[in-house]
């Protein structure tokens, strides 16, 4: 499910993709400057190469076209691509339990919690920590998410639901 949030962005990734496609780059810009300027989207970057012309420009909170963006559930399968590719080079097995290499990651069941829990969502884990939208904010380091996730407990036993769960790449990424 879509949020608002969520929605305004693509519609705005659509919208200046949609230019650019007509050939209307400086439509794209109008777009992108109206959008970050009415607060409907904090920061923006735009990168159009065509042969060996370039252009990359910055827009609301991203100050330069090098602006780090929180891309989300992007991860999840790079993540899961990471710890397969380690999986096939014989470095992590998916029955390896986690605490295996992340050894504070203990008590109330966790220990039976698999590698392949982490990245079928059937850890226990909750979807996300609930001080997660502060964390974020003061832009915490991965190291206290994941402390504060291996402090967290499951809501039901390793491998007997399915439900979606950040928490659980973010230790696979650990």
């Amino acid at each position: 499910m879509l949020t608002p949030y969520m929605t305004r962005r693509a519609m705005l990734a659509q919208s200046a993709l949609f230019a650019i496609r007509k050939g209307n780059f400086d439509r794209a810009v109008e777009l992108l400057q109206q959008r970050t300027a009415s607060g409907d989207v904090s920061a923006a970057v735009l990168f159009v190469a065509h042969g060996a012309a370039k252009s990359n420009l910055a827009f609301g909170k991203a100050k330069t076209s090098d602006a780090v963006f929180l891309i989300a559930s992007i991860t999840k399968p790079m993540t899961a691509t990471a710890v397969m590719l380690l999986a096939d080079r014989g470095q992590v097995s998916l029955s390896d339990p986690v605490q295996r290499f992340i050894p504070e990651f203990r008590g109330e069941g966790k220990e039976r919690v698999l590698v392949k829990h982490l990245l079928t969502h059937t850890s226990g884990l909750p979807d996300m920590l609930p001080e997660n939208e502060e964390l974020r904010k003061r832009h915490a380091p991965l190291s206290e998410f994941v402390a504060r996730t291996c402090r967290t407990p499951l809501l039901f036993a390793p491998g007997s639901e399915l439900r979606y769960q950040s928490m659980g790449i973010l230790l696979a990424a650990e």
